[in-house]
């Protein structure tokens, strides 16, 4: 027979854990190692971004590690990303008019770099709200 207690007429028996104290201790020991890891991972991954886009400079190549270097550092919803973002474009336009392609690449280019960005924005943005 259940007791009905509080508000919502709901037993205080339900919330009782079915581990014992020994497992659940365990369970519940503090660690910094994951926030650890993570800023390694964080800080190793713009390491590398950030002297690719030193050895890329001026090559082709440039663009795509550039764009995953700002979507990691951030720029986020700031007048940095935005002019990051600015700078992406209007260096990808440059090279397209040296290479000497026709405006549809350039158009395609411009729409490939948004779409690149909108991605970036949602799978970075979860982490930082």
């Amino acid at each position: 027979m259940t007791i009905q207690t509080g508000i919502n007429n709901i037993s205080d028996k339900w919330f009782r854990p079915t581990i014992d104290k020994k497992t659940l201790k365990k369970l519940s020991k503090r660690s910094d190692f994951e926030g650890w890891k993570h800023i390694i991972i964080f800080f190793n991954c713009l390491l590398v971004l950030g002297i690719s886009s030193v050895l890329t400079w001026g090559t082709i190549w440039f663009i795509p590690v550039y764009v995953f270097y700002c979507t990691l550092w951030g720029g986020l919803g700031t007048i940095i990303g935005a002019v990051f973002g600015v700078g992406i474009i209007a260096y990808m336009e440059i090279g397209i008019v040296a290479i000497g392609w026709s405006g549809t690449w350039r158009q395609f280019f411009n729409g490939l770099i948004i779409l690149l960005a909108l991605l970036g924005h949602r799978l970075h943005g979860e982490r930082v709200r």
